[in-house]
């Protein structure tokens, strides 16, 4: 499948691809890692977990995607003991999927 290359395809652990359709054409997304092929989670406010982290780590740099969940679109870090959203780090396509984990299969 040349939309991911030999190497995206092992970050799978073994995962086959996520297919769907989109505008018309098949796209499909390898899960593994970082990637995440689900819809987005582009709630602005933190969870519970992320709350519960900066209590325990107050003023880290990051919360960890363990913490936050991998659909997450935006940077959290702590302030204090409070999360901060630092904004969107990934875009939704329309129908609200992270689109650069996505590649049209021709």
């Amino acid at each position: 499948m040349s939309a991911f290359g030999a190497h995206d395809l092992s970050k799978g652990a073994g995962k086959g691809p996520i297919w769907r359709c989109m505008a018309g054409k098949v796209v499909a997304c390898v899960p593994g890692g970082e990637r995440y092929c689900g819809r987005a989670d582009t709630q602005v406010m933190a969870t519970s977990d992320s709350t519960d982290f900066c209590r325990t780590h107050p003023g880290s740099t990051t919360i960890p995607t363990a913490v936050t969940g991998r659909d997450t679109i935006f940077k959290w870090s702590c302030d204090g003991d409070t999360p901060k959203n630092g904004g969107p780090v990934r875009t939704v396509d329309p129908r609200g999927f992270v689109a650069d984990y996505w590649r049209v299969i021709d």
